[in-house]
């Protein structure tokens, strides 16, 4: 979704959700009590807000027809390469049908 003419709009909304989640860590920790949860469920929640902020700045090369003119075979080189990874952080891979 961040390649092509309006990407920039999608860059920063990943950029700026990861930041806020980041934030939100950040108080999570400060208002858990002690105990195990309230060491990984922050740090959890702050993994998850940097892997939005790579899959933000981390962007995938033009590839199988996207955006409109890009040859139809895979590319990979470049972030290309370590932007699935943020994006596997973020949510599971999609299934295949």
């Amino acid at each position: 979704m961040a390649n092509g003419e309006r990407g920039w709009i999608q860059v920063a909304n990943l950029v700026v959700t990861g930041l806020m989640v980041i934030a939100f860590a950040v108080g999570l920790r400060r208002a858990l009590a002690t105990g195990t949860g309230a060491r990984w469920a922050p740090r959890l929640v702050a993994a998850y807000g940097v892997s939005l902020v790579a899959a933000g700045l981390l962007r995938a090369d033009p590839a199988l027809g996207f955006p409109a003119g890009t040859p139809a075979g895979p590319d990979a080189a470049g972030d290309a390469i370590l932007a699935p990874a943020a994006a596997r952080v973020t949510g599971p891979p999609p299934q295949a049908r």
